[in-house]
Formats: structure tokens, sequence, C-alpha cells
């Protein structure tokens, strides 16, 4: 359990009770994987249990759009290349 009402499975399955007043993005860590997900809040509420799964091959699930995507914490739309 993390201190602000989230908790995470080895089966990728993350709950949360943090509301958009409160933050703007939801970081995961999948620890075995050494991957990161940055969720615009926005992309989830209200929902609050998430899943991944990162070791499909191929994976279309809903939130790999927001692997490693750190960029949109500096205010960016779309990924720029180059």
């Amino acid at each position: 359990m993390w201190r602000n009402g989230g908790s995470a499975s080895r089966r990728g399955v993350v709950r949360t009770r943090t509301t958009e007043e409160e933050i703007d993005f939801l970081a995961v860590y999948i620890v075995p994987l050494d991957f990161w997900y940055v969720i615009p809040v926005k992309a989830f509420a209200p929902r609050k249990c998430l899943r991944f799964y990162p070791e499909d091959e191929g994976s279309l699930g809903q939130y790999e759009k927001y692997r490693e995507a750190w960029w949109l914490m500096k205010g960016e739309e779309a990924r720029v290349s180059g």
C-alpha cells in the first residue's frame, strides 16, 4: 500500500484512490521489467483500478501509449522525434 491510497500487485494491477483534484499524473513502475508508465489522470479517471500487460508482446493495452511518456509532464501533446 502506498501512502496516498495506492497499491500494486505482481500481476500489473494498480489500485488508486487519488483524484484529478489531487494529482496530474500517475507514475507506475513495473519493477521486474524496469518499465515506467506516466499516465495523465484524465486518461483513467474515474477508474480506481488500472491493469497493465507489459509482457504481452505487441500489447495494445490502453495504457501502453503511456509507457515511458515522461514528455507529457513537460506539457507536450505528442512526441517530437529528432
